[in-house]
């Protein structure tokens, strides 16, 4: 894999893998740095280079038996041309027997929400991200990304498997919004856990792109922790290469 092009500290919020739970989602493509106190400031200047994955580091601040740890997740920015997908990884993409895909529906917010809370809840996204770690985040998350005005509903799916005693059943779900006229941003996708292993996140990634391709996108960008390597080898395999380090400031408090 191609090294980063660039390296960027702050708090992005518009990632493939969720949102802060500050804005929920709202700030889209475009980076959104959040007051960063002195310390913090420190933090990040004298974290440059580091090359542990994942979560980078932390740093405790109080006093007393409440503590707020400031972590850092380092993730990377990538990025896919739409008419590089290779051939064998399409012909890769089908759903087991008793699965479909699901376009967009409004009525369908909560499947979504739920879908997302099950994928993401005990990931370490949910530290990334702490909106995904609770059902009603989840469900403001998926609201919040339905109202923007460059949501892309031909991007946005919900997977679901059927059961004749019970109705459909949500197992993954994808959501993509506009990023500019020639360019997709895919928001999250995930897959529940007693369903991954599958082939599901192939074909929601897949029916995502042929989304944003309908409505005249030429690329796709998204965000992913780096510790998430089956994701990342996931897009590897679509075409999307690394083009940005990023590191999400996370806010933790504990006893």
């Amino acid at each position: 894999m191609n090294a980063p092009a660039s390296v960027r500290w702050g708090d992005r919020e518009d990632s493939a893998c969720g949102s802060d739970s500050a804005a929920c989602g709202r700030n889209g493509r475009a980076a959104a740095l959040r007051y960063v106190s002195p310390q913090q400031s420190f933090v990040a200047k004298n974290l440059t280079g580091v090359q542990e994955p994942g979560r980078v580091a932390g740093v405790n601040f109080g006093r007393g038996e409440a503590r707020m740890t400031v972590t850092y997740f380092k993730r990377y920015r990538m990025e896919l041309s739409l008419d590089s997908i290779p051939d064998e990884v399409v012909a890769t993409c089908h759903l087991p027997e008793g699965f479909e895909l699901v376009g967009w529906d409004p009525a369908h917010l909560s499947l979504h929400a739920e879908v997302k809370w099950r994928s993401f809840s005990h990931e370490i996204d949910a530290h990334v991200f702490p909106c995904l770690a609770e059902r009603q985040g989840c469900k403001q998350l998926m609201r919040e990304i339905s109202e923007r005005e460059n949501f892309v509903p031909q991007a946005t799916w919900l997977a679901v498997r059927r059961n004749p005693f019970e109705g459909p059943q949500p197992c993954g779900t994808i959501q993509g919004l506009r990023a500019s006229p020639r360019e997709g941003a895919i928001q999250n996708i995930g897959v529940d856990p007693t369903c991954r292993g599958l082939g599901i996140g192939r074909c929601l990634l897949l029916a995502a792109l042929r989304g944003f391709a309908e409505i005249g996108c030429r690329y796709v960008n998204l965000e992913v922790t780096v510790q998430n390597v089956d994701a990342i080898r996931l897009y590897t395999r679509f075409g999307f290469r690394r083009v940005e380090t990023l590191y999400k400031v996370s806010d933790v408090q504990y006893a």
